[in-house]
C-alpha cells in the first residue's frame, strides 16, 4: 500500500505549486483543473485500494 502513496504523493507537490502560482492566465487555469481532476481520480483509486485491503484483511480474520 505504501508504494501506491509513494507513487501518487509527488504529483501533489506539482499541483499545489501550480494551483497557488500568481499568474492566473487561461493556460494555468486549464492546467489546474486538469490537476484537480487527477487528484480526484487518485483519491478514488486510493480509497478503492484501501477498501480492497480492508475487505481482504477482514476475510482473513474471519477465516482464522
Amino acid at each position: 500500500m505504501s508504494n501506491v502513496f509513494l507513487f501518487i504523493l509527488p504529483q501533489y507537490r506539482i499541483i499545489v505549486r501550480t494551483f497557488y502560482s500568481k499568474s492566473t492566465n487561461n493556460l494555468n487555469y486549464k492546467q489546474n483543473t486538469a490537476y484537480i481532476g487527477r487528484i480526484k481520480a487518485d483519491i478514488k483509486f486510493i480509497n478503492g485500494y484501501i477498501k480492497e485491503i480492508l475487505t481482504e484483511l477482514y476475510k482473513r480474520k474471519d477465516e482464522g
